[in-house]
């Protein structure tokens, strides 16, 4: 889960800090572009142009979304989409086969050059023999900090080197018009592109041109797997899945035939021999930008882990017979499966941040559950809510909304009301009960809820699930990593159901130290930045377990709303404090029940005497009345009414009888007679 953000970021990778992508920002926007604002910007990804097919974009600043989604190519991270790598990254992919960013990571712009070896790729330096080609990587770095610059030659005359880029001009127009296209200077006789002891004419002075980077057509053969799907995305040990993906030949010669491995594996960042082998196809010749299509059906194992796994395509067998060595960097590749288990039930927890979510996508993968996040503090409320929920339960999941909690900031009661208003819809018979997600909101500076202390925070914590239970009907679930609930949770809480955070990897071990817990009830097994991905969720995403069996996730669901408020209870005649002289009174009011479904008020007493006996459903409103008999003096009058869940409401009044007094009896009294 996160915490409602805003960033600005720049031509940076993603694992910059919030402070580097500020720094950044002024970098790229004050020093190399001073008319980033200009009348000719294009909003941010606006597709300025192509070259061979592959479109650049516009990455202005003012008009860019937050947060950013990250681009991915046929399930491949190739970057974020407003870096200058990242279009190069793009370009080489479709245009060569070739994935710069498995190869090299997230590389900074600056560090490309340097690095050509490890991207298969021959670099060519800057007033060398070699001159550059269309198709080049023309490479620059700055003399002091900065991240450099990449873009890809387009055209080479005797003057001039144009090249197609992003992330420059911050998409305004430019000096070569609307495709991001620009001109350096180049000399044809010396190869030399810019005048290095200037630096660059495009870029500035404090930028100069390292070179130029080429595919290497001398490469041995390399073969990598593309396009891996697996149908159904879900299902139970033993049972049948059907694989489909293409071996590709990206190197420079041919490769000879090989063995491909098909293994189970339960982590997407690695697969071993020791992993189930779930079946063994022989490659035949490929020759260099040839291929080989696959399909086949292949059985999960009968003793597979519940839960996430991966379904991995090793080419070579583990060996480089079909390649040649150094290049076994790009074959393996995998695709997410759920393993069945026979008590698993396993979900996801999204928000504004997975984007737009394919729900058909997300059931067919086997998932059976998602949290959806809808408020946060007093006045946040997640735009994706609301549609999240409702086509996640067309989908046939069963949905739940959640509330980020900011204790040190705002009352627990207003921040309650503020989630009711917005998911109050969301709640109730066929939903998740309601969660409270108590983590820290770093990212945005708010003061922690563990700054209030143990004893303070509990106590906020049970205001808020006192009053969503009391307006519900349901008692809410608590969202917290084992560190929380060990170090800031009164044991009073551990009556509410726990979803602990474990970030383990595995959805069916059992999380330990739990207390002031015994049990819990959902637990999130990987964070999205952990690793958690989904079919239908674009991007990393948390993913989750439910401690029970399918019918069980069900009835938690279809629970039947508590009652535990007493009725409202109105005393209309008489007033408290009144004084009578009659010794015979009526007293009367109304009653209204605050349960749910058909509970309904089930008797009144006026001083334990019956003042009515109700049929009324669930929050009916009935009239009540009894005439009761005063004693001189004052009256201590008990109302109580009571729903037929024993829950009680009781009120109190004083009533003075004084009898009346006739002439005679005073005239006597003042006469003396």
């Amino acid at each position: 889960m996160k915490a409602n953000q805003l960033k600005l970021q720049n031509c940076t990778p993603a694992s910059k800090s919030r402070t580097a992508v500020l720094s950044i920002l002024s970098l790229m926007v004050f020093t190399l572009s001073p008319t980033v604002l200009s009348a000719g910007t294009q909003p941010w990804s606006t597709a300025l142009g192509s070259f061979n097919g592959v479109v650049n974009y516009s990455n202005d600043p003012t008009t860019m979304p937050s947060p950013q989604p990250s681009s991915y190519v046929n399930g491949q991270y190739m970057g974020l989409k407003w870096e200058c790598v990242e279009y190069v990254r793009r370009y080489y992919y479709f245009e060569y086969g070739l994935n710069l960013f498995s190869l090299s990571g997230a590389l900074n712009a600056r560090d490309f050059f340097n690095h050509a070896a490890i991207m298969q790729l021959a670099a060519y330096p800057n007033g060398g023999t070699s001159a550059p080609e269309v198709g080049d990587i023309l490479c620059f770095s700055p003399t002091s900090s900065g991240l450099g610059h990449v873009a890809i030659v387009r055209a080479v005359g005797s003057t001039t080197v144009t090249v197609i880029q992003q992330n420059v001009k911050n998409g305004d127009t430019g000096p070569n018009g609307p495709d991001e296209s620009y001109t350096f200077a180049y000399n044809s006789g010396e190869h030399i592109v810019d005048v290095p002891s200037a630096g660059s004419s495009h870029l500035g002075a404090t930028y100069f041109c390292q070179g130029w980077l080429r595919k290497n057509t001398s490469q041995p053969p390399d073969l990598i797997a593309q396009n891996l799907t697996i149908t159904p995305g879900s299902g139970s040990a033993g049972s049948s899945v059907n694989l489909s993906f293409t071996i590709a030949n990206v190197g420079g010669s041919a490769a000879n035939p090989s063995t491909a491995n098909i293994r189970l594996a339960s982590s997407n960042s690695g697969v071993t021999t020791t992993d189930p082998l779930l079946t063994s196809i022989s490659v035949p010749t490929v020759a260099p930008s040839g291929t080989f299509p696959v399909k086949l059906s292949v059985t999960i194992p009968g003793g597979a882990t519940a839960g996430q796994n991966y379904v991995w395509v090793i080419l070579d067998a583990g060996s480089t017979a079909g390649q040649g060595a150094g290049n076994e960097a790009n074959d393996k590749s995998n695709t997410p499966f759920t393993v069945q288990g026979p008590t698993g039930v396993f979900g996801i927890d999204v928000s504004h941040f997975q984007g737009t979510v394919d729900w058909s996508q997300v059931r067919s993968s086997g998932k059976g559950f998602a949290f959806v996040k809808a408020t946060g503090g007093t006045e946040f409320t997640d735009d994706n809510f609301a549609l999240n929920m409702q086509n996640g339960k067309s989908a046939g999941l069963l949905m739940g909304a959640y509330h980020f909690a900011y204790p040190a900031d705002y009352s627990a009661v207003f921040e309650a009301q503020h989630f009711l208003a917005i998911a109050g819809t969301y709640t109730g018979t066929s939903y998740l009960p309601p969660v409270l997600d108590i983590e820290d909101d770093l990212v945005n500076g708010s003061t922690p809820g563990a700054s209030l202390g143990k004893a303070a925070l509990s106590k906020w914590i049970l205001d808020w699930a006192t009053y969503v239970e009391q307006k519900t009907g349901v008692k809410p679930i608590l969202y917290m990593t084992r560190y929380y609930a060990a170090n800031y949770m009164d044991p009073y809480l551990n009556s509410y159901p726990i979803w602990i955070v474990t970030d383990s990897g595995d959805p069916g071990a059992e999380p330990s130290n739990l207390s002031p817990w015994s049990d819990w009830t959902f637990q999130q097994y990987r964070y999205g930045s952990s690793g958690g991905s989904c079919p239908g969720v674009s991007g990393p995403v948390d993913l989750d377990s439910f401690n029970g069996s399918v019918a069980d996730l069900d009835a938690l669901a279809h629970q039947s709303p508590s009652d535990t408020q007493g009725p409202t209870l109105v005393i209309a005649s008489p007033v408290d404090g009144a004084t009578v002289s009659n010794a015979n009174l009526l007293v009367m009011g109304t009653a209204t029940d605050n349960g749910r479904g058909n509970n309904g008020i089930g008797y009144v007493t006026v001083n334990g005497i019956s003042a009515a006996t109700v049929t009324a459903s669930g929050d009916g409103t009935t009239d009540w009345s009894l005439w009761i008999t005063l004693t001189p003096g004052a009256n201590v009058i008990s109302v109580v009414a009571t729903d037929s869940l024993n829950n009680e409401t009781r009120q109190q009044i004083v009533v003075t009888y004084q009898p009346w007094i006739g002439p005679h009896e005073i005239w006597s009294f003042t006469s003396g007679a």
